[in-house]
């Protein structure tokens, strides 16, 4: 893709911008921003599940952190690495 980008072009094709180098960092710059909100909000939803399964009620043989709430503070406080 960044190839095509930095090509020559005919005069009538369409660019983001007057500038090859200009167009790439755009795009780079997209790219970059989509895949931190997709980590983010893939973080996010791995979060909630956890605090669901925490908090979900139990058959009493069901091994648990603790019996409080305690449970979702030491959840949250692991960081989640992708």
């Amino acid at each position: 893709m960044l190839i095509l980008l930095l090509a020559p072009r005919a005069a009538t094709t369409p660019r983001l911008s007057s500038s090859s180098l200009a167009d790439v960092l755009l795009v780079m710059r997209l790219h970059s921003a989509t895949l931190l909100h997709s980590v983010t909000l893939l973080h996010l939803v791995t979060l909630l599940h956890l605090v669901t399964l925490l908090l979900a009620p139990r058959a009493a043989t069901t091994p648990r952190l603790s019996s409080s709430p305690a449970d979702v503070h030491a959840v949250l406080c692991v960081p989640v690495v992708f």
